[in-house]
């Protein structure tokens, strides 16, 4: 259940914007170019996941918009917004392995994450196996971000960290039939230009990552849609 609105999501792309694509060759490795104005949404899934996609809504969400170029000599570049703010889950903060750089009692703790993306992409080169494609695709940009980590052994303050991130990203794009695709791994590297100087020290709990670096792994997933 917590899980179909995904599958239903992604599927849904077969049914309301299945039309023909320019045909091309059944096996293919070349430049990855597109002459064909389409927008790509979805969301990305890791984020919600940890927090098993509870509470659904204004509080928690993802999404993702962008296009490849369609238009000469621009083809196999793109854009790309991503927008996460999700609740961060006790589970998730409890684990060492999905949670690096907190040291001490990590029991209950709570918090959120906030993250803006203008991304900049470079589709570098097309991979096509029948209804498969396969694009490596690398970015540069900007965004906002904002984490905020409560430990409720300790009300006098909280970690509290917000940042302007310079961010370089990889990501492998697989599309099925055009029009559903999955992002996975995505990786982003950040390096924070401008952050505040939050609070480290929590009682019983301590932040020891570094407040300039960041290091991402994603899930998206979504579908393109034609505009012509």
């Amino acid at each position: 259940m917590k899980n179909g609105f995904v599958c239903l999501f992604l599927s849904l792309a077969v049914v309301w914007f299945a039309e023909p694509m320019e045909p091309m060759e059944d096996l293919y490795i070349g430049k990855a170019v597109n002459n064909i104005p389409t927008l790509q949404v979805g969301l990305e899934i890791s984020e919600l996941m940890q927090n098993s996609f509870r509470n659904i809504g204004w509080n928690n969400f993802t999404c993702i918009i962008g296009q490849q170029f369609w238009f000469d000599h621009w083809s196999d570049f793109g854009w790309r917004i991503l927008v996460l703010n999700v609740e961060l889950a006790p589970e998730h903060l409890a684990d060492p392995a999905a949670v690096a750089g907190l040291e001490g009692n990590r029991t209950d703790l709570s918090g959120s994450f906030f993250a803006v993306r203008l991304l900049y992409d470079w589709y570098t080169v097309l991979l096509k196996a029948w209804f498969m494609k396969v694009i490596p695709i690398f970015s540069t940009g900007m965004g906002l971000q904002r984490t905020i980590i409560k430990n409720p052994r300790y009300g006098q303050a909280e970690y509290d960290i917000k940042a302007i991130p310079l961010a370089v990203t990889g990501r492998i794009h697989v599309s099925l039939w055009h029009f559903i695709w999955i992002e996975m791994p995505f990786m982003e590297f950040s390096f924070n230009i401008w952050h505040n100087q939050p609070v480290k020290e929590l009682g019983d709990l301590t932040v020891t990552r570094p407040d300039w670096l960041n290091i991402y792994g994603w899930i998206t997933a979504g579908v393109t849609i034609p505009l012509h």
